[in-house]
């Protein structure tokens, strides 16, 4: 559990962790390390005891031991620290019970690009970053359990501190299940502004309560659900029985595989006896490619039996099954692509984006898709379907549900 150790509000906010690490692999390859240390520091005794020291081997040994065996010692004693501070920039830093754990990162609030939190019940802090060191993003996600922090309002009174020594001035509660709250915090004032800082934080005394604004359901419209997916919804009973099917593609997938798959044959039995093999690789690549198209078109079914108590995720002649028990949560994610404008091919249009979701129910190993829906150009037209769907869906499962911003 993180201890906060220093707050000045608006300057700096340090919390940290102090014990055993959590890694044992760390620990338990580090020890395999000092053993072998140990039985030459030994061997080395046993030598100067016989008379016959070797003093090679007692070169070695002083520098190795002073390097790892005393910082692995005092480790072992001091515990194991790892501190989160706010400070001009994010500084991640591990120091443990030896040198390979010690390590210092700093990510600059210039080049975070996105910070989401999400808190749960009981107050488990999840801090979602995404940053972009160069041209590539990249993403981290830290788990905080802060020390007093028991309640919802104290745990926003933490995402304001974070924010204002950001220097982002908004934020939003984006819609989610009430077990769970999820907050997203802005650089400009996109959303709510973040309240200023009343002095350090004390969650030993109560704090103003706060309540995020209701998130707004719409009603649950089977045919609307139907107008904007690509499944085919063939019972959709929740509590009962839900079986979805996704249509089959047999369009530009089809005509894909069958050209591949055509070269790929000409290719092998009229052109490589006379050129000597030369062209394998053409033929190797149209195979993969006719492969991929028919792989393509496989069809996905889902069906969850409430009476069962089974889930089944069918995807052409793979079957793969689950408990209903095993579904940890229903996460509804927003996609974003871009397509073409069309028009005349001498005055280029820029690309326009569109819009769709995808329902997932998160499953250990790996998620399963359970709903996807066709693109549009506005925003609400495949989200607001899809979300009454994933709480409903949710609530007969008693499991919680989030929606995950179009990106």
């Amino acid at each position: 559990m993180y201890r906060l150790v220093r707050d000045q509000p608006e300057q700096v906010l340090e919390l940290e962790w102090k014990g055993v690490h959590p890694k044992l692999f760390f620990r338990g390859s580090y020890t395999f390390v000092g053993l072998p240390l140990i039985a030459l520091a030994v061997a080395g005794i046993v030598t100067i005891a016989r008379g016959e020291p070797n003093f090679g081997l007692l070169l070695a040994l002083g520098p190795a031991s002073f390097f790892i065996l005393i910082p692995w010692a005092s480790g072992l004693w001091m515990g194991y620290h790892h501190r989160i501070v706010f400070e001009k920039a994010l500084t991640l830093s591990s120091k443990g019970p030896c040198l390979l754990l010690c390590w210092t990162r700093m990510i600059p609030f210039a080049e975070i690009r996105s910070l989401k939190l999400e808190v749960e019940e009981p107050k488990q802090i999840r801090l979602c970053l995404t940053y972009e060191p160069g041209r590539r993003l990249r993403g981290r996600t830290l788990q905080l359990q802060v020390e007093g922090l028991d309640r919802r309002d104290e745990a926003m009174d933490l995402v304001f501190r974070i924010g204002r020594i950001v220097e982002w001035q908004a934020y939003r509660v984006l819609p989610n299940d009430p077990r769970a709250m999820t907050v997203e915090l802005f650089p400009s004032g996109e959303g709510t502004p973040i309240p200023a800082a009343a002095g350090p934080a004390d969650y030993s005394k109560p704090h103003e309560v706060f309540h995020p604004a209701p998130t707004t359901i719409p009603s649950f419209d089977l045919d609307r659900l139907k107008g904007v997916t690509r499944f085919e919804v063939k019972a959709w009973e929740p509590g009962r029985w839900v079986h979805l099917a996704e249509r089959p593609r047999t369009g530009p997938e089809w005509v894909g595989a069958l050209i591949m798959g055509s070269l790929a044959a000409l290719t092998v039995y009229l052109v490589l006896p006379k050129a000597d093999w030369i062209w394998a690789p053409f033929a190797v690549a149209c195979a993969l490619g006719a492969a991929w198209g028919v792989y393509a078109t496989r069809r996905r079914e889902v069906e969850l039996d409430w009476s069962a108590g089974m889930a089944r995720f069918r995807r052409g002649r793979g079957v793969r099954t689950a408990p209903l028990g095993d579904i940890a949560e229903i996460v509804l994610r927003g996609r974003m692509s871009l397509e073409p404008s069309g028009g005349n091919p001498k005055y280029p249009q820029p690309s326009r984006p569109v819009y769709f979701c995808e329902m997932q129910a998160i499953l250990p190993g790996a998620d399963e898709v359970l709903l996807r829906t066709t693109t549009s150009r506005e925003q609400d037209s495949p989200y607001l379907p899809t979300l009454a769907a994933a709480v409903e869906l949710a609530r007969a499962l008693n499991i919680p549900w989030r929606w995950e911003p179009y990106r």
